[in-house]
């Protein structure tokens, strides 16, 4: 969706080419859908912790037939992936148990959902450096 054609502005910043100087900082939306995988989706703290670039990954997630469904991230040993799952800015659920695997489940209606997935240790202070997800839908 186009919400500047004057400005080349795509919703979820297909168009954008300034990575802050970390080529893994973009796409700023990698795409995932049901049964689908998203592999290498990398953080990393190099800007500032928390809330700065690159610290927050994000995956536009499009569900298409309502039901349960299992958002599944995975990373290296050592690491801590967590998740908000947001639609229409609204926060439906998270998951931010410990271990290098998470594992988000829930009832999705159609549409366009949001997931915001980190590394835990990226936004506490003690950063592990860039650490790369692979995000699966059943």
């Amino acid at each position: 969706v186009c919400v500047s054609p004057e400005n080349n502005l795509y919703i979820y910043g297909s168009t954008e080419t300034n990575n802050g100087g970390t080529a893994t900082n973009l796409p700023v939306y990698a795409v995932l859908g049901a049964g689908g995988t998203v592999s290498n989706l990398c953080g990393n703290s190099s800007n500032g912790q928390r809330n700065k670039l690159g610290v927050r990954r994000y995956v536009k997630y499009t569900v298409s037939t309502a039901g349960s469904k299992t958002i599944t991230i995975t990373g290296p040993s050592g690491s801590d992936p967590d998740i908000l799952v947001y639609k229409q800015g609204v926060l439906q659920g998270s998951a931010d148990s410990t271990g290098n695997t998470e594992r988000y489940s829930g009832s999705f209606t159609t549409g366009v959902y949001v997931l915001e997935i980190f590394e835990f240790s990226h936004i506490t202070g003690t950063s592990r450096g860039p650490t790369c997800f692979t995000v699966t839908s059943n």
